[in-house]
């Protein structure tokens, strides 16, 4: 159980750092980002077993997002790039109304 919920902490970190780039330009001109929040993500956890997690990631602003499973107490912290290379990745569905 707490190797799970120590790979689930992982998880989260990950899916909020690349959150957080994702939006991020990779142009090398200079562009003024405007005054805005970084986008939020809400994780709800439902289910834990021994072997499996079922967990749900949902957000109003982000588009995308990338997230791996790790060995707890791993010190490998991947960047945003790894993330959406070598990771999981998914987008959120827009809902209308």
């Amino acid at each position: 159980m707490q190797k799970i919920l120590s790979r689930f902490a992982l998880l989260v970190t990950a899916a909020g750092l690349s959150v957080a780039v994702a939006s991020c330009s990779d142009d090398d001109d200079k562009v003024i980002a405007p005054d805005m929040e970084p986008p939020t993500f809400n994780i709800t956890v439902s289910e834990v077993q021994r072997t499996q997690a079922d967990f749900s990631i949902s957000s109003a602003e982000a588009a995308d997002y990338a997230y791996i499973v790790a060995e707890p107490n791993e010190s490998y912290m991947p960047t945003a790039e790894e993330l959406f290379t070598d990771g999981t990745i998914g987008q959120f569905e827009k809902r209308s109304g």
